[in-house]
């Protein structure tokens, strides 16, 4: 999320320039490719040609995270650059859009820094990019089966693909609960940054 609110502001700033046109062409391929294109490209270059990290993310259960941390490289580059584009396009046009507004241009004329004016107006802008992050964390939790077959990791997406391939309701009830439940905190989370950002919306 920071990288992709960075990218978005930076190609507002710098709009119809070199560097908006680099931001949004290597967005667009990202977007463009599903994740499991990205995951197999990514094992085949870093995990095959290179090898730098591993190619499977299975973890041992007994050792600390810390000396796993290599596992979890290359699955989350690949989430990374499947939800990457949407935030940083998301928050490309909101930024533009503020940057519009009357109260960017009032914050302009009081004479406050730039680096001021911008701040002011991507309080305004992450509205929308706050909405599709509440999303993508209950895709992160329950969607992501492909990147989990991939790189043969034990999340919660394989096991609700196994329970009901093997007809285990109970299971099947409890994980889809989880991913339910993940979904309506997100919301929530989503709903007390709207009106964190927005005093408009304040109850």
């Amino acid at each position: 999320m920071p990288l992709s609110i960075g990218l978005g502001v930076v190609a507002a700033l710098r709009r119809d320039r070199l560097l908006d046109h680099a931001i949004s062409t290597l967005t667009l391929i990202a977007l463009s490719l599903p994740e499991f294109v990205w995951g197999t490209l990514l094992i085949l270059l870093f995990a095959y040609r290179f090898r730098v990290f591993p190619p499977s993310s299975m973890v041992d259960p007994q050792a600390s995270l810390a000396s796993q941390a290599a596992r979890f490289v290359l699955p989350v580059l690949t989430l990374i650059l499947a939800l990457l584009a949407q935030m940083t396009r998301m928050t490309r046009a909101s930024m533009i859009d503020a940057l519009r507004q009357p109260f960017t241009e009032a914050a302009r004329l009081r004479g406050l820094r730039p680096r001021r004016v911008v701040a002011h107006a991507l309080r305004n802008a992450l509205l929308p990019t706050v909405g599709i992050v509440a999303l993508n964390v209950g895709f992160l939790l329950g969607g992501i089966v492909i990147v989990e077959t991939i790189f043969s990791y034990p999340g919660l997406g394989r096991l609700l693909v196994d329970s009901v391939n093997h007809r285990d309701v109970p299971m099947l009830q409890m994980a889809t609960l989880l991913v339910a439940s993940a979904y309506g905190l997100a919301n929530l989370g989503a709903d007390i940054v709207y009106a964190y950002l927005d005093p408009r919306i304040r109850y």
